[in-house]
């Protein structure tokens, strides 16, 4: 038996299930310029006095979840919570599930 991310409710053995996988890129959406050995040593500093798992989540991180289906109806519909601070406010379907 797994629990729901979403609300946490049990979904029992042979319930369907669902994984949602995030996977998060950085985009700085800056055109490529050619570098210069100076700006090389400078990136390379600031790397060197880095934490290097802070750095690997500021340009890259995956999550998953699992979700119950009436968790799975609610991502889809809003899949990023927005105009609410219960992602799943707008659907009517927040409140307790149990």
């Amino acid at each position: 038996m797994e629990i729901c991310d979403g609300c946490g409710t049990h979904i029992k053995s042979g319930k369907t299930r669902y994984i949602v996988h995030m996977t998060i890129t950085a985009d700085d959406a800056q055109t490529v310029s050619p570098v210069t050995d100076e700006d090389m040593d400078e990136i390379i500093a600031k790397f060197e006095s880095a934490n290097s798992i802070d750095l690997e989540q500021q340009v890259y991180s995956e999550r998953s979840f699992i979700l119950c289906a009436r968790c799975k109806h609610r991502f889809m519909q809003n899949p990023l919570g927005k105009g609410s601070n219960d992602p799943f406010e707008e659907d009517g379907l927040s409140g307790p599930l149990h």
